[in-house]
């Protein structure tokens, strides 16, 4: 329930943002559609964090402040809504801003548990997949979603997206006892940016070829966990090729190479946790 709950928060954020675009430039109805796609969402995971069932992961206290500050941001955000005078105002973006940062908590927090769990346990049944599955996906589409919409497809932009690609889709193809973990989630991210993006907000159809970068990092993963450079490397070319899950165009190579630089960063963040857990794990 809180993995749909995450998952759901997250699709309806690129929803809600590309609304804004299309349908509701001047004013906001009282009953966005995705307002409730990310009200229904914040209700799901905060149901199973009542009901217990968020006990089991151990990660309670940071699944609290994150459920509490989307429901703090729910609320002013509706009454910034309400009241003219506050709707460009800097209460505004502080309760989008808030309700952000829960969410990419608490997917961030999700994942990480559920990832863990896979790798400390050496199981990955149907069930802890769709899990990691659902988490990564919302993580992927959070992220990528905040980095876009504040630095657009600029070097930072590409950088920061490189960073979170690589990170994700290797700590998913490095945790999962699945030779297709990373395609996987791929093509679930994809299949939402190119619904919005193309099917929604009307632009230039694509070719999505990022499955490419995402089948390279599942096809050497059993090599990547034994050899730090085959990591390294794959991590690299993952960041550089992420662009070709997104409709960019007329972007230049120092863009297209700053998404090769979040990768390497990406692959360095994983080699230093994988050495943490080694030193705290010795089995691993």
């Amino acid at each position: 329930m809180a993995s749909a709950g995450v998952l759901l928060q997250a699709i309806s954020g690129w929803w809600d943002v590309l609304s804004h675009m299309i349908q509701f430039r001047d004013a906001d109805p009282p009953l966005n559609p995705a307002h409730i796609g990310l009200y229904t969402g914040v209700a799901l995971l905060l149901i199973s964090y009542l009901t217990g069932l968020m006990r089991r992961t151990g990660w309670r206290l940071p699944l609290g402040i994150g459920l509490g500050a989307q429901i703090m941001a729910g609320l002013l955000n509706e009454i910034t809504h309400r009241i003219p005078q506050l709707e460009e105002s800097p209460l505004h973006f502080t309760a989008h801003a808030m309700f952000t940062v829960g969410l990419l908590s608490n997917s961030l927090t999700l994942f990480i548990s559920v990832s863990l769990s896979m790798l400390l346990t050496n199981t990955s049944g149907a069930s802890t997949r769709i899990f990691q599955l659902m988490n990564g996906t919302a993580l992927w589409l959070t992220s990528s979603g905040s980095v876009i919409y504040i630095f657009g497809i600029t070097f930072t932009g590409m950088l920061l997206l490189g960073l979170t690609a690589a990170t994700i889709l290797g700590t998913t193809a490095y945790t999962a006892n699945n030779n297709l973990a990373a395609t996987a989630i791929w093509a679930s991210y994809t299949a939402t940016i190119y619904f919005f993006t193309v099917g929604y907000a009307g632009a230039t159809p694509y070719i999505p070829l990022g499955f490419i970068p995402a089948l390279w990092i599942d096809m050497t993963r059993r090599h990547a966990i034994k050899n730090q450079f085959t990591l390294l490397f794959t991590m690299t070319l993952a960041g550089l090729l992420t662009y070709l899950t997104l409709p960019t165009s007329g972007v230049g190579l120092q863009t297209h190479l700053a998404g090769g630089v979040g990768g390497l960063l990406g692959g360095a963040l994983i080699v230093y946790a994988g050495r943490r857990l080694s030193r705290r794990y010795p089995g691993l």
